[in-house]
C-alpha cells in the first residue's frame, strides 16, 4: 500500500501528463480506506515505465502509485528493482520486470507481462536512457550501439503495446 502524503512535486509536468494520457484525474484511486491508504482494484489505470527502478522513472512510479494506479517498472538491475519495491513496502500495484530497454525481445516481454498481470496498459513512459559522454568526432563508436538501441529503438516495442487495451 502507498500512502499519499499530499501533492508531490510533478517533475516538470511529467506525472500529470501521464495521468492525462491515462484519462485519469489527478487522483484516480478507486477509493481510500479509513486510514487514508490509497487502494487499487482491477479498474485502476496501468502504466509501464522503462528504467523505472531509480531516478525520474522511480519518482514517476511513486506518484502514479500514490494516485491509485498500477505500475510496471523495468530495469537492468534485478537488485535495484527489488530494493525499489522494498522501499515502497512491495505494494500490490507494483510489478518489477528485469530487462534491458536495448533488447527488443525483453521490452516486448515487459509489455506482454504487464498486460498478463494487469489486463490492460494505458500509458508507457519510455524513461530508460544511456549516454556515452563523448563526441562524434573523437568518440568511441563501440558505446554508441547500446545508446541507440536503448534511447531510439527501445521505446518501439512499448508503442506496440497497444495502450488502452481494455
Amino acid at each position: 500500500m502507498v500512502r499519499p502524503g499530499g501533492r508531490a512535486r510533478d517533475l516538470g509536468g511529467l506525472t500529470s501528463s501521464v495521468l492525462k494520457v491515462m484519462n485519469c484525474p489527478s487522483n484516480c484511486a478507486e477509493f481510500t480506506d479509513t486510514r487514508g491508504t490509497t487502494t487499487m482494484n482491477d479498474n485502476s489505470h496501468v502504466a509501464l515505465i522503462t528504467g523505472g527502478g531509480s531516478g525520474i522513472g522511480a519518482a514517476v512510479a511513486r506518484q502514479l502509485l500514490a494516485a491509485g494506479g498500477r505500475v510496471a517498472v523495468t530495469g537492468r538491475s534485478e537488485q535495484r528493482l527489488y530494493d525499489f519495491a522494498a522501499q515502497l513496502g512491495h505494494p500490490e500495484g507494483l510489478l518489477t520486470i528485469p530487462g534491458s530497454a536495448a533488447e527488443y525481445d525483453e521490452v516486448q516481454a515487459a509489455v506482454e507481462t504487464t498486460l498478463k498481470r494487469f489486463g490492460r496498459l494505458d500509458a508507457v513512459v519510455a524513461n530508460a536512457g544511456v549516454a556515452t559522454h563523448d563526441a562524434v568526432a573523437d568518440g568511441d563508436p563501440a558505446g554508441w550501439t547500446e545508446m541507440v538501441l536503448t534511447n531510439v529503438l527501445g521505446p518501439a516495442p512499448c508503442s506496440s503495446g497497444r495502450p488502452s487495451t481494455r
